[in-house]
């Protein structure tokens, strides 16, 4: 899983290297006049166009914790959300960890957002509150799951490719609390 990740990500990068250096090339921008976009204006993290890389994650409570041929299971989820972030600073993206998937949960409730926190129970990629409401009690409490409907993590899904308060953002995606 990490190392086909890695491998996506990798060629994005690459396409979309290749598609600037031919929008250089286009305005007659040579390879040392003008830098990355060349007369554009373009910088390397400037969101341009859809978000570059959504990546659908798990909330670190949804299931808990258990061992998969590969590792353990949130470990592999964690590990593959910091590569998204910290290895390739010249894509955007936007990590939605959603809640527990579950089919009971009625399609088309309003899709909530909430800032991811860290173990440590700091608010990780920098939202405002006001973007995406007041922080909400964990996810897990004992008895209770964020949850939602897998049509509604699809819808949320292609709804983050052009919210730009998600661009860079990691963020845990929910309809209800059962």
């Amino acid at each position: 899983e990490i190392e086909g990740l890695r491998s996506s990500l990798e060629g994005l990068v690459g396409e979309v290297g290749e598609r600037r250096w031919k929008e250089r090339e286009a305005v007659g921008v040579g390879v040392g006049n003008g830098g990355l976009g060349g007369g554009m204006g373009l910088k390397p993290n400037e969101k341009n166009g859809p978000t570059q890389f959504i990546l659908v994650s798990t909330s670190p409570d949804a299931f808990g914790e258990f061992e998969t041929p590969f590792g353990e299971f949130n470990g592999l989820k964690r590990q593959a959300e910091k590569i998204v972030s910290e290895e390739f600073p010249s894509l955007t993206y936007s990590i939605l960890q959603m809640g527990l998937y579950d089919e009971r949960v009625e399609e088309g409730l309003e899709i909530c957002r909430e800032k991811s926190l860290d173990q440590e129970g700091n608010s990780e990629g920098g939202m405002s509150d006001e973007s995406v409401g007041s922080l909400r009690p964990s996810i897990w409490d004992g008895k209770r799951k964020k949850r939602i409907n897998r049509r509604d993590a699809a819808r949320a899904a292609v709804e983050a490719l052009l919210d730009e308060d998600l661009v860079n953002q990691k963020v845990q995606v929910f309809t209800a609390v059962r």
